[in-house]
């Protein structure tokens, strides 16, 4: 099987440092005693632009929803998956399939030097920062993430 192209989007390359390791853990235990409003108090502010808090509050209530539906038992395994990914840095510069990489301006979760520094390491990359977006610019700023995600893909085929 050959990978003609990746998106990349909202992410990093690097492990957890060992105090977020720790925070992971702790989110994961008082998850498994309160339920997932803990993640939706603590994750919810961080994830949008604060321009999407303002002007579409639709979608910040859409978001919430979405939070509230994950089950104990998701958010565990989401927690723990994080928690336990291996640094893929040394693993970028071996990428020579078409890269996209997305990333919000605003992203408080992941800030965008390091979508800037995987693009970097990655030889055969574009990378497109959205203004206006946090964490989930496919939610924030749909028009211009399915912009420029076709872009990608017509130029694949």
């Amino acid at each position: 099987m050959c990978v003609r192209g990746l998106i990349l989007c909202s992410t990093r390359a690097g492990a957890d440092s060992a105090e977020s390791k720790a925070g992971r853990d702790k989110t994961i235990d008082q998850v498994k005693q309160s339920g997932t409003s803990v993640v939706t108090q603590g994750m919810y502010p961080k994830l949008l632009s604060p321009e999407t808090y303002q002007a579409k509050p639709v979608v910040a209530t859409e978001l919430k929803e979405i939070m509230r539906g994950a089950t104990v038992e998701g958010v565990v395994a989401a927690l723990t998956a994080m928690r336990d990914r291996l640094d893929s840095t040394s693993l970028l510069p071996n990428l020579h399939m078409p890269t996209l990489i997305i990333h919000g301006r605003d992203d408080q979760v992941i800030p965008p030097t390091e979508a800037e520094a995987m693009a970097k390491a990655i030889p055969h990359n574009d990378l497109h920062i959205i203004d206006q977006a946090g964490h989930l610019p496919n939610l924030e700023q749909p028009e211009e993430f399915d912009r420029v995600v076709k872009k990608f893909l017509a130029k694949l085929s």
